[in-house]
């Protein structure tokens, strides 16, 4: 899949909070792939979890930060 079609799949993904993959089926099926719903589905646990561990460190980094402010 070309990144721009992956690119809005994740952005679709996430708009949609990770529902309905019926219908991102079969608008990608509209776009020439054909992505059964189940796959679309197991791609979309896979994201989602990557997204959650981000949004994890990130909040962690942040707290780190907070914590341990630069002394100049």
């Amino acid at each position: 899949m070309p990144p721009e079609v992956k690119s809005w799949l994740d952005q679709a993904l996430v708009q949609n909070n990770f529902s309905d993959y019926e219908l991102l089926a079969a608008e990608l099926s509209a776009r020439g792939y054909a992505i059964s719903k189940s796959s679309l589905h197991r791609y979309g646990q896979q994201f989602e979890a990557r997204l959650s561990a981000l949004k994890m460190a990130s909040e962690q980094a942040r707290a780190v930060v907070a914590a341990a402010p630069d002394e100049e």
